[in-house]
């Protein structure tokens, strides 16, 4: 039997992979922070693929570990392609690639059907005390802004180049939020 790890919170906000898990068993074992090491002892998994590398030490008493950094590769198609050739699975990946660059393209032309020319979209986290900006290449940033090519208001965009990748540096006061909000504007839960 196949196990998938995750979060309910990933599947939730991965209702693109839908067709991929349907009628397999997910066991959540709870976030990064606090994954469930018995439950995870108790499935018996041959390998474990983490984002987390300080609990590296914990995972590889249950199984071979590998962190998985996405900081290695410039693109969600890079990252399949490692994760098929570390899974043995190239051909799934490719298959993968080719469905997901088509329901993009399709989405991208849904959009670009009813958005007209010029507008612009802002990604926000939001906490308490403060909001970051969410850039091409992270997290939604990376499915909004590279994925369906949507444009990022010029205050953005500045923000970023001049961050330098910093994410410390993409924060913003809640003072200032409205020099950063675009015509439309999404907001991802922490």
């Amino acid at each position: 039997m196949l196990y998938q790890f995750s979060t309910t919170k990933v599947i939730g906000y991965g209702e693109f992979l839908k067709d991929y898990y349907q009628g397999q068993d997910i066991v959540d074992l709870g976030n990064e922070d606090a994954v469930s090491l018995e439950t995870a002892t108790s499935l018996k998994p041959d390998l474990i693929i983490t984002f987390a590398e300080k609990n590296v030490e914990q995972y590889e008493k249950i199984a071979q570990t590998i962190v998985f950094s996405t900081a290695n590769y410039d693109s969600v198609e890079a990252e399949i392609t490692a994760i098929g050739e570390m899974l043995n699975h190239q051909e799934d990946a490719k298959k993968f690639i080719a469905d997901y660059t088509a329901r993009a393209k399709v989405a991208e032309e849904k959009i670009k059907a009813v958005i007209p020319e010029g507008i612009t979209f802002s990604l926000f986290t939001l906490s308490e005390k403060e909001i970051a900006v969410i850039p091409s290449g992270n997290s939604g940033g990376e499915a909004m802004y590279d994925l369906l090519k949507l444009t990022a208001p010029t205050s953005i965009q500045k923000l970023i180049e001049d961050s330098n990748g910093d994410w410390q540096k993409q924060r913003i006061s809640w003072e200032t939020v409205g020099d950063y909000v675009g015509d439309y504007v999404g907001v991802l839960e922490n």
